[in-house]
């Protein structure tokens, strides 16, 4: 199983190629559903820094869009068996779980990595690939998500924690962090220029500085 979790994009690309063995003709699923519920002018915004980010990266990206996939994991996991490497962007945690949920890919993602494919993301797309959302709520609209699920995909035993120093989520971040002491749950900080390679069950912390 290999991994690619980030605070903020991918910005050390010579780890990426080393965790996915190659430079070039990389199959990339793009999945963008995490900041749909952002006005139409946030989302341009983020779509932008998204595509700008991983276009320097030589990338071949396809764009997967979950909905298409509601109650269709067969033809979900026939559609992303095709990738080299699946990228799950930032936005609301709760919104992307419950998509992966009615899509399947909470089902199939799992033999998908242990097949071979990396599976990366920054932000909510870290932090879902973890044991638990609790506590996250306090950084995120849940209001907005019809469907709340606070399992993660359990690719990791531990709760990722991106943005630690960053004074926008300081206060939700110290809490979950506290929550996670109190339960007995495995948890790693990622500053925003920093990321996580996990693979085959050993985990090291990289630098992802936002200057490259």
């Amino acid at each position: 199983m290999k991994l690619f979790l980030s605070s903020i994009g991918i910005n050390n690309a010579e780890e990426l190629y080393k965790l996915i063995g190659k430079r070039q003709g990389i199959k990339t699923a793009l999945i963008t559903n995490a900041f749909e519920l952002k006005s139409p002018e946030d989302r341009k915004i983020r779509y932008d820094l998204v595509m700008g980010n991983l276009g320097k990266l030589n990338l071949d990206i396809t764009e997967v869009d979950l909905k298409n996939y509601i109650n269709n994991p067969t033809k979900l996991k026939q559609e992303l068996a095709k990738y080299d490497f699946i990228w799950a962007n930032g936005g609301n945690v709760f919104y992307l779980r419950m998509l992966m949920q009615q899509s399947g890919f909470d089902k199939i993602i799992k033999d998908l990595v242990d097949s071979g494919m990396v599976y990366g993301g920054d932000s909510a797309g870290a932090i879902v690939a973890g044991v638990s959302l609790h506590g996250f709520e306090r950084a995120d609209h849940i209001d907005q998500v019809p469907t709340v699920i606070y399992e993660g995909l359990d690719l990791i035993d531990f709760v990722p924690l991106p943005h630690w120093g960053n004074q926008k989520f300081k206060d939700a971040l110290d809490s979950i962090k506290e929550d996670c002491e109190k339960k007995g749950l495995n948890f790693v900080v990622m500053t925003d220029n920093q990321a996580m390679i996990v693979e085959d069950g050993i985990r090291r912390l990289i630098n992802n500085p936002l200057s490259n």
